[in-house]
């Protein structure tokens, strides 16, 4: 495989799912190393899924790219070459060193601060993230700083598809709400000393005041059906005790990478 001319070989196999293989790479010539996001190109039920896989692959892109100036967001390294054949299904990024930010840790002081600002220059770029509900989408540096990596479900108004302009528009500020919503919520949750003084009530009402509504309705009607779905697929065995996904069949493609049926999730896993 090479990205932008330079050859590279696997390190690890980071993440597998419906969707893409994630896996590091390092340059055969030494410097940083890369991750390389194969988004789908296997048919499901007979039915084509690469140009889905080559959507999202193009998507990733396009954020990266939107992003290029924060130094937060890690830099798009260029084209995926694999077997002497550009590969538009594949997106390689530059890795960065760090942990997934864990729902029970307590970060440093000024964590949340940096954190509200870097999604405060994204949303400035046009963009909503629209998957901030997982706290494990902020990997925290060895200095304690927040980066952001993954764009798979993030927005923009003028990347709408068929949507009229004005739906697209309000659709982000709505999901930019959303953002900020569940970015308190996480600060709240693990900082609450950094939230209204501490003050546990007004916390909790600012963040009430936050919640947009279609937020309240998963909350109180969605939620509980996900739940259990999930329970009905652990019980068959699809899906691991902790929810996570078990069984996914080994992607066959270009490039001699393969997996193992039962790869180890990692829910991000940094990079």
């Amino acid at each position: 495989m090479t990205i932008a001319g330079r050859a590279y070989r696997l390190v690890e196999l980071l993440k597998a799912d419906a969707f893409a293989l994630t896996a590091r790479y390092r340059p055969a010539d030494g410097g940083g190393d890369a991750v390389v996001k194969r988004c789908r190109t296997q048919p499901a039920l007979g039915v084509p899924f690469r140009w889905l896989g080559r959507r999202l692959a193009d998507r990733e892109r396009f954020f990266h790219r939107r992003l290029a100036d924060l130094p937060e967001v890690p830099v798009d390294l260029g084209e995926v070459v694999i077997d002497d054949r550009p590969e538009p299904n594949a997106f390689a990024r530059a890795w960065v060193v760090g942990e997934p930010l864990q729902r029970d840790a307590r970060p440093g002081d000024g964590f949340f601060e940096a954190a509200e600002a870097l999604v405060a220059a994204v949303h400035a770029r046009g963009v909503a993230l629209v998957d901030l509900d997982k706290a494990d989408n902020f990997i925290v540096d060895p200095r304690g700083r927040p980066h952001l990596l993954d764009f798979q479900l993030a927005l923009a108004a003028d990347r709408r598809g068929f949507l009229p302009a004005w739906l697209a528009v309000r659709g982000l500020a709505t999901q930019q709400r959303c953002d900020r919503y569940h970015l308190l919520k996480h600060r709240i949750r693990q900082r609450p000393d950094t939230v209204c003084a501490g003050d546990a009530a007004a916390a909790a009402s600012e963040l009430d005041a936050l919640r947009p509504p279609w937020i309240r309705f998963w909350r109180r009607i969605w939620r509980p059906v996900i739940l259990t779905r999930r329970r009905l697929l652990v019980r068959l065995g699809v899906r691991s005790g902790d929810g996570t996904a078990a069984t996914e069949p080994p992607p066959r493609g270009r490039g001699g990478l393969r997996i193992p049926p039962r790869l180890p999730q990692t829910s991000r896993t940094p990079s």
